[in-house]
């Protein structure tokens, strides 16, 4: 049984630290891991200069040191691959195919890895990196590992099912020198997400983040539980263990804490744990270590910034910016000739620059163009299904004339899909495509908004690489790299990217190509293949994120992840233009697209591809809500409900809102993050923020009103659990929502729309329960890829 340790709070006791004794600190480099720019980012600590960037793979959000302080795993959710990088040369030394979680052997011979949320434990040689051993077991969806007592311990969680995660609440204890053993279980708390071995190495503790508590746990399976505030996310010890400090922060809030508590682990049979002090602070703590220079470095998720803290007072001493969704990050004392050699650009990343310059050289540049790509998919193999049909009439006796009837009449039913997309481009990465039946996407720097013809839209993370080498000739070469690695401010996780700091010259019998992105030829990652004659991109590999729960070549799984385009061009004047191109999705052949009507620097106008103002597709549309009766008063107007059923896309059709903005009915199973938000949010989103409390404050300023938007942007910092965004489609200036309850103003009003706020933030309603989500999807999720040209995209991440 595990019992409780109470939580007091204790006095702020502010102690500063002198600036000149900062001064005199070593060097510190923080290595962040931004999940969302698919890069990690060598930052100095002393200066706030960003030295260098690292593009290992898509999605980095864990970073493993070797004990010996020479190597660094990165780990790529996305791509799934974890790269080692020689940290005094920037160099990517291996890629192993498993996106982690990994823990190092205390003498650093062996890294112990599995690929969430895979079962199969792999043990790899740390100088070869090279499989020397692999486990089968029954422990998914793995989160994270640890060493501990001579066991490996792991701890479980699910950050991505679509229709409600598994509850984990032990941790698993694996016997390493036994390749038989199973693993034992001990209760910890709800998802222990995040595990830490004290300084004395007798105790494991356990950040459970589906619950308020961290778990303390002894070698025989004994634990103790302190309670602190919901979601702790990591732990770490100053002052040679005499003070544990905890970072907690609940996804669905704009706010964290940080608790520091006086411990000693040599005290028995419990070790000594005194509350210290705590602080809550705006923003979103998902990482946290204790730097060399004595402070405490915390990162931020939701501000977007690395923050030093005195462990002490935690009075913040300095903050640095950092990018889009840091996961992670590490700290790592250098010298200045260190520090110099760091920030130097690597062989890989030369020979990269020295590709695509050669690249735009052979390229048609153009600030804008228009074109029709016309897909053609042939349906199935015709003389096969002929076969296969005559076959049929035999086994049924069918007479000959029948039978060629109904086979002429299946054969006329399987022709050739031919499917026309205007697409039109601006630089430096605006796309905008039409399909015959209306629907409309727009990309522009991170995201992209799909909108069809009935009005519906939705918003999703950019995935597509291909218009890259669209736009390669008209953009910088450094400019190029960050689009091929999908390094793009405002972009959320999922981004598709290329690991181009890989590069290797490839001979295969008389060609020469250059392959960027992949160690070798077959593995599962987006990747470029270049001419090394030519100069001409020739293949395009893009990995999409679908998430296997085992094998990734289990039968009857769907889409794998991996769209392949071969590239044909057509000469000119001694520049080229992409004319043809032949799509293949998992190794089986999709169909061609020709390119035609090709028009270049148009001037094609800036707003056809804004995303804010959904394109100029979709007009304001007037909705008077239907009001009733309120049983309690209050701001704002009462608003009947639709009730709280669910969809699965924001493009599910379903009936209509009777509000506008809505107040009630359909909505998705996740939430949009509170805060400040540049694009429109689905209706269907916004009311399953509102349905959790949150109030929203938008605004429809066609011909902009960037005063108003600061006005309504600082409400964030002033108010929790409130978004602010734009939305196009109503007819008010600015419009105030809450579940069943709507304001509208034609002016910034701050008494009223403080009063609003006031009355409804935070305020949670319950669901139907017949609208919930049922039990864990025991295969885990696989999010729908972007099929080219046109479909798809992948989810939020899911409530709470």
């Amino acid at each position: 049984m595990i019992s409780r340790v109470s939580w007091s709070r204790g006095l702020l006791i502010l102690s500063l630290f002198s600036a000149s004794a900062f001064a005199a600190q070593p060097g510190v480099i923080a290595y962040v891991a931004n999940a969302g720019n698919n890069n990690v980012q060598l930052l100095d600590t002393a200066s706030g200069e960003t030295l260098n960037k690292l593009y290992t793979g898509a999605g980095p959000w864990r970073l493993v040191k070797s004990p010996d302080g020479k190597k660094m795993i990165v780990q790529n959710w996305y791509s799934e691959t974890s790269a080692v990088v020689d940290l005094a040369s920037n160099n990517i030394d291996a890629v192993l195919p498993v996106r982690g979680p990994s823990v190092y052997d205390p003498k650093g011979k062996r890294l112990w890895t599995q690929s969430w949320p895979a079962a199969q434990l792999q043990a790899i040689d740390a100088k070869t990196f090279k499989p020397v051993e692999q486990r089968d077991s029954e422990d998914r969806m793995v989160y994270d590992m640890a060493l501990w007592e001579g066991m490996l311990v792991k701890g479980q969680y699910d950050p991505v099912s679509k229709t409600g995660r598994r509850a984990f609440t032990d941790v698993l204890t694996l016997k390493l020198d036994d390749p038989k053993a199973y693993s034992a279980f001990t209760p910890a708390g709800a998802s222990p997400a995040r595990l830490v071995v004290d300084p004395t190495g007798e105790f494991l503790l356990t950040a459970n983040y589906d619950d308020r508590d961290i778990a303390i746990i002894n070698s025989l399976g004994d634990g103790r539980r302190i309670s602190l505030a919901y979601s702790p996310r990591d732990i770490v010890f100053n002052k040679k263990g005499k003070q544990m400090i905890v970072i907690t922060w609940a996804k669905q809030s704009d706010e964290s804490e940080i608790f520091t508590l006086d411990t000693d682990f040599k005290e028995r049979p419990w070790p000594k744990i005194k509350a210290q002090n705590s602080v809550r602070l705006r923003g979103g703590f998902v990482d946290a270590e204790m730097g060399p220079d004595g402070l405490l470095y915390v990162l931020d998720q939701l501000g977007k910034r690395l923050v030093a803290f005195d462990p002490d007072s935690l009075q913040e001493k300095k903050s640095f910016a950092v990018g889009d969704e840091p996961w992670a990050f590490t700290l790592r004392q250098v010298s200045a000739a260190q520090r110099a050699a760091l920030a130097k650009k690597t062989k890989a990343r030369r020979q990269l620059e020295q590709i695509i310059a050669g690249m735009q050289a052979k390229l048609t540049p153009f600030k804008d163009a228009a074109f029709t790509e016309t897909l053609t998919q042939k349906m199935t193999d015709i003389e096969a299904l002929k076969a296969e049909l005559e076959k049929q009439a035999k086994k049924k006796n069918v007479d000959e004339e029948t039978a060629k009837k109904e086979i002429a009449k299946k054969l006329e039913q399987q022709k050739d899909v031919i499917t026309p997309v205007k697409t039109q481009i601006r630089l430096p990465d605006s796309v905008r495509q039409e399909t015959p039946e209306g629907r409309v996407r727009l990309a522009q720097g991170g995201r992209v908004i799909t909108i069809t013809k009935d009005g519906r839209f939705n918003s999703t993370p950019r995935q597509e690489l291909l218009h890259v080498l669209y736009t390669a000739p008209g953009l910088s070469v450094e400019e190029v790299v960050r689009q091929l690695a999908g390094d793009v401010p405002g972009s959320p996780f999922l981004r598709n990217g290329i690991a181009v700091d890989i590069v290797r010259t490839v001979k295969e019998q008389s060609h020469t190509f250059y392959a960027i992105g992949a160690k070798q030829r077959g593995e599962f990652v987006s990747q470029l293949w270049v001419d090394a004659q030519t100069g001409l991109p020739l293949d395009l590999v893009e990995q999409y994120p679908v998430t296997r729960s085992r094998s990734p070549h289990k039968e009857g799984q769907g889409f794998q992840g991996l769209a392949e385009t071969k590239l044909h061009y057509h000469e000119r004047g001694g520049r080229y233009f992409l004319t043809e191109m032949t799509r293949y999705l998992d190794g089986e052949k999709l169909g061609d697209v020709v390119i035609s009507d090709v028009k270049l620097d148009q001037n094609l106008s800036p707003e056809k591809f804004r995303l804010a103002a959904l394109g100029g597709v979709l007009k304001p549309h007037s909705k008077p809500p239907k009001t009733e009766k309120a049983k309690n008063t209050g701001p704002g107007l009462a608003v009947a409900s639709l009730g709280t059923a669910h969809v699965d896309s924001p493009l599910d059709e379903h009936p209509p809102y009777n509000s506008n903005p809505p107040t009630s009915g359909h909505h998705t199973r996740y939430t949009a993050e509170p805060g400040v938000h540049k694009l429109p949010i689905p209706p269907e989103v916004q009311v399953s923020n509102l349905i959790n409390g949150a109030v929203l404050a938008q605004y429809n300023c066609p011909q902009g009103c960037e005063e108003l938007v600061k006005k309504l942007e600082a409400l964030v910092d002033k108010y929790g659990q409130v978004i602010v965004a734009p939305y196009p489609l109503m007819d008010s200036k600015i419009a105030l929502t809450a579940w069943q309850r709507i304001e509208t103003l034609k002016d910034y009003d701050e008494k009223r729309i403080g009063a609003f706020i006031e009355a409804y933030s935070g305020k949670k309603h319950p669901h139907n329960p017949e609208d919930l989500p049922q039990g864990g999807d025991e295969d885990g999720m696989m999010m729908p890829p972007n099929h080219p040209p046109m479909q798809g995209g992948s989810p939020m991440m899911p409530r709470k």
